[in-house]
C-alpha cells in the first residue's frame, strides 16, 4: 500500500504583522436589556406549555385507543402497549 510522504510545513515569510486593532472597542459583551430577558423567559415558557399540551394531548388519544381495543375484546396491540402483561 503506498502511503504519500508528509507534506512539507510552510516557513512563514517575512515579520508578522502585530498591528492588529479589536473589531469591538470594548473589551466585554453588552449587557443584556430587562426586556430581552423577560421576552426570552416569555417564550420558552409558552415553548414549554406548547409541548406539554401536545404531549398530553397524544398520551391521551393513545390512552383511548388502548381502552378502545380492550372495550372491543380485540386485545391490544403490541405497538399499544399490549402483549403479555396483564392487568
Amino acid at each position: 500500500m503506498f502511503v504519500p510522504p508528509p507534506a512539507a510545513v510552510p516557513t512563514p515569510s517575512g515579520e508578522p504583522n502585530h498591528n492588529v486593532r479589536p473589531t469591538s472597542p470594548d473589551d466585554c459583551l453588552p449587557a443584556p436589556g430587562v426586556r430581552s430577558v423577560i421576552g426570552v423567559l416569555i417564550a420558552l415558557g409558552l415553548a414549554g406549555a406548547g409541548s406539554g399540551a401536545v404531549s398530553f394531548q397524544r398520551a391521551s388519544t393513545t390512552h383511548a385507543g388502548i381502552e378502545a381495543a380492550r372495550a372491543r375484546g380485540g386485545g391490544v396491540p403490541a405497538c399499544l402497549g399490549g402483549g403479555a402483561r396483564t392487568r
